[in-house]
């Protein structure tokens, strides 16, 4: 059950979340922008500390007038404790105090936890994974846009070293952030759990100290999937690629809008020649010059695991466009394309039809300068076409 309420609209709340408690089938609720009044909010948590069959509940982006702190938020994380079928909570922007975290360290059904944009104050960073050094059962965990302090990767390391289940931590943070990382990365090198890393940290240093880290322990670090966004590596960027080359289970590589730079083109072309496992790569905006654009579709060409690719963004001349016909003829296992970024002029089509119509390709976005209505699905196109 979705529900949507304008602003304010509240009247009815309380008693549908008191037919919903009675409801023995509810599985996934959603609240979209609600302005929930106390009687509704009352009813609301009655529902979550009784129901024993909700396993999805968002609450992100309503607004709860109760004061602060959020004492219905506060009170849904308490019904956690004795809670044992909630498995997804999205409290996004629901600014929870850090006593509530506290629940979280006897339950062990939650498995996907979304606290992005909360307002999370300093002392909350500590309380959250304090509580979760412990926990046998999340595994998904996105904490970005809070307010981390310098303490953020020491907490984080020392949480690295000690669970064991946790597999996937979105942490992005503003750009004036400048953390030493060292502690983080140190505890991520005893982690065994941990698969999926998304962060958006722009300064030299945190490259440095990933190359670092990567170097010494890629062998016993068990990374399928990184994220670093937002940034300009591009000084740094070879160093990092190559030590990512280091990850024996990678899949996942993005690297979108990094302005990686000319110079990572020789070496991203170097880890998709010899990855055995790299299924998914994203340089949009990656800055890597028409030479390191050309370099890289030759790598794609010859893998034989790539699976999704993304990249372009800009102008390029015709070498390109040529090298990207030439991978999409080439790279079996390719899937999925997205070239969108870069505007193709429109006299390259009949050249783009003929390379993508026999592959295997399952979509395939693109944008044609001069043609109206932006990008398209060239692969959806042609089948329409028959």
């Amino acid at each position: 059950l979705e529900l949507v309420w304008p602003y304010k609209a509240d009247g009815g709340a309380d008693a549908l979340f008191v037919a919903l408690g009675r409801n023995s089938t509810l599985r996934k609720l959603f609240l979209r922008n609600c302005y929930l009044m106390s009687e509704s909010q009352e009813a609301l948590l009655e529902l979550i500390q009784k129901n024993r069959t909700l396993t999805h509940l968002s609450i992100g982006s309503s607004y709860f007038l109760s004061g602060e702190p959020n004492t219905l938020v506060d009170g849904i994380f308490r019904a956690l404790e004795t809670n044992n079928t909630l498995k997804v909570l999205d409290a996004t922007s629901s600014r929870p105090s850090a006593v509530a975290f506290e629940a979280l360290r006897h339950n062990n059904t939650l498995e996907k936890l979304d606290l992005e944009w909360s307002s999370l104050g300093p002392e909350a960073l500590p309380a959250i994974f304090s509580s979760l050094e412990h926990n046998r059962g999340l595994k998904e965990l996105k904490i970005s846009f809070n307010d981390a302090t310098d303490d953020a990767p020491n907490v984080l390391g020392k949480f690295f070293a000690s669970n064991a289940t946790l597999q996937t931590l979105i942490f992005k943070i503003d750009g004036h952030m400048r953390l030493d990382y060292g502690p983080m990365f140190e505890g991520l090198a005893s982690n065994t759990s941990l698969t999926s890393l998304d962060v958006s940290e722009p300064v030299p240093k945190f490259c440095d100290q990933l190359s670092d880290f990567l170097e010494k322990h890629a062998d016993r670090c068990h990374l399928r999937e990184l994220a670093i966004q937002y940034t300009e590596i591009e000084l740094y960027a070879p160093r990092l690629v190559k030590a990512l080359a280091l990850l024996p289970r990678l899949e996942s590589l993005d690297f979108m809008v990094t302005h990686s730079g000319p110079g990572s083109s020789a070496p991203l072309a170097e880890l998709v020649d010899n990855s055995t496992s790299l299924k998914k790569l994203f340089l949009y905006e990656s800055s890597l010059g028409d030479e390191g654009m050309v370099r890289l579709c030759n790598a794609v060409a010859r893998s034989s695991t790539l699976r999704h690719l993304a990249i372009g963004g800009g102008t390029h001349q015709e070498p390109v466009f040529i090298a990207v016909c030439d991978m999409i003829e080439k790279c079996t296992s390719l899937e999925v394309l997205d070239f969108a970024g870069a505007k193709i002029p429109v006299q390259y089509r009949p050249k783009f039809e003929e390379a993508v119509r026999p592959s295997q390709l399952e979509r395939c976005h693109l944008t044609f300068d001069g043609e109206s209505g932006g990008s398209i699905d060239l692969v959806d196109e042609l089948q329409k076409r028959g």
